[in-house]
């Protein structure tokens, strides 16, 4: 029970570390477009807002509260549920962060990219 609630609280952390990163380096503004898919082949195929890559972020806090439930009902029955549960949303947390990190990158000037 102790792994299962770290594995929550980590990917809890690791949400919150992504919306930091979205805040602090991602343009504030609303009407800026954002570039967030890319492809080499083709370019850039997907522009939005900031307001997507906050979409994305709140997903993953509501994926967190929906699995964290569904481990808590199976913990009591089957152990490796639950288990499982908080293994995939740990590991979807940290692609949310890759995604949003890659956004960023995708985003800035080339001389900033130092900064990060």
């Amino acid at each position: 029970m102790k792994l299962i609630k770290t594995l929550f609280i980590f990917s809890a952390g690791l949400l919150l570390l992504t919306g930091a990163i979205a805040y602090f380096q991602l343009p504030a503004s609303e009407e800026t477009l954002l570039i967030l898919h890319f492809r080499p082949e083709a370019g850039i195929d997907l522009y939005g807002s900031i307001q997507d890559v906050y979409n994305l972020i709140l997903f993953g806090f509501g994926l967190v509260a929906v699995n964290l439930f569904l481990s808590r009902v199976f913990a009591r029955r089957e152990r490796f549920f639950s288990l499982l549960f908080a293994g995939t949303t740990t590991f979807l947390s940290l692609l949310i962060l890759i995604a949003v990190f890659v956004i960023v990158l995708n985003n800035k000037e080339p001389s900033a990219l130092f900064i990060l």
